[in-house]
């Protein structure tokens, strides 16, 4: 750098040209080697993706599975599903229950239509949380029926305040469905 200066004669605005020369590694030598126009390689590892969407239900369980926590895997999977606007999880929806027939409810009488729009129709910060959503608590009132009250709702971000105090889901063909 300093042959630089004293080459083009030391003035301001030959500091000023000689620096931006070399911050650009237009210039390469000298004490510190070839200057090089690529970046440094970055291992694959090191990469993460800016957003990484998690998955509907828990890997662990299965909304087949018997028991609460067969029942929350399913509520997990529709509330997720209706944030990402995932019609997939309208399969753990009774289509006769009022979960899906209301009009005035979160599907609008048609479940796909209603998880298609979910992501649009919900407001930034409820899309948020429920992207994110955990389902707890809960009981089995029968064997083929659970009620999962809407305070069992858990997340991290975001905010949502369930229009319902209580999620009702029922075991229909061997899957938790959810009926209101």
């Amino acid at each position: 750098m300093k042959r630089l200066l004293i080459l083009c004669g030391g003035g301001l605005v030959c500091a000023v040209l000689v620096m931006t020369v070399i911050s650009f590694g237009g210039v390469g030598g000298g004490e510190s080697g070839p200057a090089t126009s690529n970046p440094p390689e970055t291992p694959a590892s090191s990469v993460r993706p800016r957003f990484t969407r998690p998955p509907l239900w828990d890997p662990g369980s299965s909304p087949d599975m018997p028991g609460i926590k067969g029942a929350r895997t399913a509520l997990q999977a529709v509330l997720r599903g209706h944030a990402h606007g995932d019609v997939s999880a309208c399969r753990y929806v009774d289509v006769r229950g009022p979960f899906a027939t209301k009009k005035k409810g979160p599907l609008r009488g048609d479940c796909t239509k209603g998880m298609r729009d979910g992501p649009h129709d919900l407001r930034p910060r409820e899309r948020q949380a429920l992207w994110e959503i955990r389902v707890t608590g809960g009981r089995l009132t029968k064997p083929t029926e659970a009620v999962i009250p809407s305070l069992g709702l858990q997340y991290d971000h975001g905010e949502f305040l369930s229009p319902q105090p209580t999620f009702t889901l029922r075991r229909l063909g061997g899957r938790w469905m959810v009926v209101k």
